[in-house]
């Protein structure tokens, strides 16, 4: 996977530096799905619209 391991450290440090954007958890939900963990990605896209209900983007989800 490359970086993708920095990558997501990296943006649970930006969660945790602004837990109050919902742009921080979205993009750390993203990340997270690069490695299949939807039940964690599921929790940090429901803190992003937690944080502003207007951010209720079309996820999809991989299957399998």
């Amino acid at each position: 996977m490359g970086n993708s391991s920095d990558a997501l450290s990296i943006f649970k440090l930006n969660v945790e530096a602004f837990p109050g954007s919902s742009n921080a958890y979205d993009s750390y939900a993203e990340a997270i799905m690069l490695f299949r963990n939807k039940p964690k990605a599921i929790e940090n896209y429901q803190k992003s619209i937690e944080l502003n209900p207007r951010n209720k983007k079309d996820v999809r989800f991989p299957r399998g």
